[in-house]
């Protein structure tokens, strides 16, 4: 067997077939932006996952920092609304943060029932450290589009997320 060095493994990249698409969504076309839409989601958020994991974050996890950058405490419930996820999973999720020095949780004085979250030290300075890079990186993402697409393309998700969560609050 020889030393030689193995070819260095090429990323996967991850593309939605177009004929898969369309098979998909039966050439229905609100059907179609949803299938590219919930792939482009989890693409992006993959990508900017991956991004992160270097400085020991996740998208998550670099979410809570950013709410919470201004210094003020917030109620678990308001980090849970603003970061789209669950209860639950918020609480695990600001246990771990807490357990890394990243931020601190108190009983609020005024109502016991309700957990605050503050940033500590650390989780303003690698927020910090951070922050330009990232949005870097979210900037070169988007680069594909010119201004004006991304204008049309944030009032249509902001029209499309509006009209779901309408939707969301028949349940």
């Amino acid at each position: 067997m020889t030393n030689a060095k193995r070819p260095a493994r090429r990323k996967r990249v991850h593309r939605l077939d177009t004929q898969l698409a369309r098979k998909l969504s039966r050439n229905d076309d609100a059907i179609l932006t949803f299938v590219y839409l919930t792939f482009s989601s989890n693409t992006v958020m993959k990508s900017a996952d991956e991004h992160l994991r270097k400085h020991k974050l996740s998208v998550a996890r670099y979410t809570i920092l950013r709410v919470l950058e201004d210094g003020a405490s917030q109620p678990l419930n308001y980090l849970s609304e603003k970061h789209f996820c669950e209860a639950g999973n918020i609480t695990k999720l600001v246990s771990r943060m807490s357990e890394d020095g990243l931020v601190e949780r108190r009983t609020d004085e005024s109502d016991r029932r309700v957990t605050l979250v503050t940033i500590t030290e650390k989780g303003k300075a690698l927020c910090q450290a951070v922050s330009g890079e990232h949005r870097e990186f979210i900037k070169s993402m988007m680069s594909e589009f010119t201004l004006q697409e991304l204008k049309t393309l944030s009032g249509l998700l902001e029209r499309l997320s509006h009209k779901a969560s309408l939707y969301k609050s028949m349940d």
